[in-house]
Order: structure tokens, then sequence, then C-alpha cells
């Protein structure tokens, strides 16, 4: 299976997008019972130094906060050697996403609170796909909006 955003995705606030407009990928095999999800989130990161006597070790983390659904469905069927976005109907919007999540507010590339969005791909029995977003297009004047 492939799965994997679309290289030349740009995300807007106020635009519809479709699943089709936003992940690409094809099913080598039948699927059953698929759940695509789409949700965004903050994610607060950070680093700190562990220490071990002489051993001084840097950790960066992130962990994720303020989860918000954009999109849920599932689907019975997936076809094999089709298109998965072509399965799964509806549209959503990142607006959605801007009113409850803090605005992203880094300082640097490891500290501070960013803002992320992921495609999850549930699969029966198989091993789950997932992808995350480039949420560099929205502004923060996005998130103060109401």
């Amino acid at each position: 299976m492939t799965f994997a955003l679309h290289p030349t995705l740009r995300i807007e606030k106020d635009r519809f997008y479709t699943v089709g407009e936003l992940v690409r990928g094809q099913a080598r095999i039948p699927l059953s019972n698929a759940r695509l999800r789409i949700v965004g989130y903050n994610l607060e990161k950070g680093q700190y130094q562990r220490d071990w006597g002489n051993n001084v070790r840097t950790v960066s983390f992130g962990n994720p906060a303020n989860g918000v659904l954009l999109y849920d469905e599932t689907v019975d069927h997936i076809p094999a050697h089709t298109q998965i976005a072509d399965s799964f109907p509806g549209h959503l919007t990142f607006a959605d996403m801007c009113l409850p999540l803090y605005p992203p507010l880094l300082y640097g590339k490891n500290h501070g609170l960013a803002v992320q969005w992921e495609v999850q791909l549930i699969l029966e029995n198989l091993l789950d796909q997932e992808v995350i977003g480039d949420s560099g297009s929205l502004r923060y004047k996005d998130f103060l909006d109401g």
C-alpha cells in the first residue's frame, strides 16, 4: 500500500478540502472496514538535559494536546488497485481546527507550542498508516479570528 500527502499541498483556513486533495495512495489488496480520521492538535515542544555523572545528554520531546477531530469516516470495502481517497466521501475545513486550538508560538524549532494535523488510516488486522501534514501555511491570525 502507498499512502502519502500530496506533495504540493498548502492548507488554508477557510477552504473546503476533499480527502483526495489531502492524501494519495493505493491499496494493493482489498481493504475492509477502513477508517480514515483527520485530526488537528497542539504540540508542546521542548528539550531537557539528562545527566549521568559526566555524561550529559539533551532529550527532545513533543507532547500532543487539545486534539480536534476534523474528519472521521469508515467504509466497508476498498477494492484492490484503487485510490484510497476515492472511497471516502465528504469534505472538511481547517477552520474547525483553528477555533479550539492555541496559535503556534515557537521559540526556535525545538521549543514552544506548535500546531499539527495528521491523516490516520486505521485498518483491521493490518498496520495503521499515518502521515503528518504541514501547518506552516496557517497564520497566527487564523487562530485569533472568531
